[in-house]
């Protein structure tokens, strides 16, 4: 694992602990990123035994340095509270996470900030990753950061949670911050890796938590389902090159996570209500239980998709869809679609890699090509672009 993806992994946990120390978000965001910056050249000689001791205790020391310059008798004060830093073990617990998910998810807080506020505090996210996940532009994520932590500060909001009988109003905004954090974690939209399982792993980690400590409702244990079903095919992939859903070895498929996902799939659905996690669980349950790609059962995943815009209108929905209508020779549905949605996706690559797919179904190959330089162009992720361009140079070889 490099230096910066040790950072990242570290970055929500170590972030909970100093807010919860500090009772000031902006000031342990400043003191972490001193930390980070330091990390970036200390750790090039030597990894530190306890990678998050140390950036507590940096990232301790930092925050007492800014309070210095602004609050003398603030910081004098503050040496004493983080005095334990020093000796902290490598692991804090889920619990202080968990905490600083609910906080991002406060009820004073609108809904797309608090989805805005998760991925950039827990996760460590830059704007421009969740501009590309939220599809948003990065000056309006923003202008929308500072208004809400201007607001969370103004308004004094607390850092402290209620009883957690009063939780469950938070758990819809938490849960649906889990689902971006593991979608980001299993394609990974930036950087020089497709997957990270980190990532992932983390996702399901604190799911589960939540599951445990919030008396789990149908939709957190459906959206546990979603999460195993598409997790236990992440050892048929790679981190370093694309391997298509129609090139997977399934034998390498984690049939444990499968049962364990079809088991509380079908649980959830006992408890009555259905959600869109519930569908999206039965769609990827269809990819892993499926005994090859041929044999998938895509007029099922095609009437899912029809019943999932009912729950969940989305662009990228209807994406899935239209890619699911060319499994099925359904080229005019596709084009339908996608002429739909082109204005919505504009600058999100796979658009243009399901475009591409359909112009050389229907035998248009220059669009094909035009559409595969488009995604190159869009894609931030360096193992992303270097299938596309295979994608478009074996086009070329053949001769079109």
């Amino acid at each position: 694992m490099d230096i910066e993806q040790l950072i990242q992994q570290h970055y929500g946990s170590t972030l909970a602990y100093l807010i919860n120390k500090l009772g000031d978000i902006p000031l342990a965001e400043d003191a972490l990123q001193e930390a980070n910056i330091a990390a970036l050249s200390h750790w090039e000689k030597e990894i530190p035994k306890s990678p998050q001791a140390w950036l507590i205790k940096v990232g301790s020391n930092k925050a007492i340095d800014l309070l210095r310059k602004e609050k003398p008798q603030t910081s004098v004060e503050l040496e004493y509270l983080l005095a334990e830093s020093v000796n902290i073990d490598d692991n804090i617990t889920g619990d202080e996470v968990l905490k600083l998910i609910f906080i991002c998810c406060h009820p004073a807080i609108k809904l797309e900030n608090q989805l805005l506020m998760t991925l950039k505090l827990v996760m460590g996210f830059n704007l421009n990753d969740i501009s590309r996940v939220l599809l948003i532009s990065e000056k309006a994520l923003e202008q929308r950061l500072t208004r809400t932590k201007r607001k969370i500060s103004a308004n004094q909001i607390s850092l402290d949670l209620p009883p957690r009988d009063k939780l469950q109003k938070r758990l819809s905004a938490v849960l649906q911050a889990l689902y971006l954090i593991f979608n980001e974690g299993y394609h990974s939209s930036s950087g020089s890796k497709l997957l990270c399982n980190q990532i992932c792993k983390q996702a399901i980690f604190m799911l589960k938590l939540t599951s445990r400590h919030y008396h789990a409702n149908s939709a957190c244990i459906a959206l546990l389902s979603l999460m195993l079903f598409t997790d236990a095919r992440s050892n048929a992939r790679s981190e370093h090159y694309v391997i298509s859903l129609e090139e997977h070895d399934r034998s390498l498929y984690d049939q444990h996570a499968i049962q364990e996902a079809d088991m509380l799939l079908k649980k959830s659905l006992r408890m009555g209500e259905v959600t869109n996690y519930h569908i999206e669980a039965a769609i990827s349950g269809l990819h892993s239980q499926a005994a090859s790609y041929s044999t998938t059962d895509w007029q099922q995943i095609c009437l899912l998709y029809n019943k999932l815009l009912t729950y969940k209108y989305s662009p990228v929905v209807q994406l899935n869809k239209a890619v699911a209508d060319m499994m099925l020779n359904n080229y005019s549905g596709a084009q339908t679609t996608l002429k739909l949605i082109e204005d919505r996706l504009l600058d999100y690559p796979p658009f243009y890699l399901a475009q591409a797919q359909l112009y050389l179904h229907i035998n248009k190959t220059q669009q094909a090509i035009e559409a595969y330089k488009r995604a190159i162009t869009l894609s931030h992720n360096i193992v992303e672009k270097a299938y596309i361009k295979k994608k478009l140079t074996d086009i070329t070889n053949r001769g079109f």
